[in-house]
């Protein structure tokens, strides 16, 4: 997880200090709030979706969905599972 980890403290950082954002931080930022909007609005609570965050996942090879933070493209497998949750599919 130690890149997204990194990444979002930084983010977190430069907007408690008020400084700029990068473009790809602006974009990752983005990407994780809208995800976690979704996560959100799929448990339907703040606490159950955060402890899925933190739980091994068979669908996502056996990791931590929140270790998956740090690529676009693992954001996006993150979202196909969420998506599988909110119709039912766990298979």
């Amino acid at each position: 997880m130690g890149n997204d980890v990194a990444c979002l403290k930084t983010i977190y950082r430069k907007i408690k200090e008020r400084k700029k954002l990068t473009s790809s931080q602006f974009e990752k930022l983005i990407e994780v709030t809208l995800l976690c909007d979704y996560g959100l609005d799929v448990f339907g609570d703040a606490k159950k979706f955060s402890k899925w965050l933190e739980r091994s996942n068979l669908a996502l090879v056996g990791v931590t969905p929140k270790s998956l933070l740090d690529t676009n493209q693992c954001i996006k497998a993150i979202k196909t599972e969420l998506s599988r949750i909110e119709y039912g599919v766990l298979a």
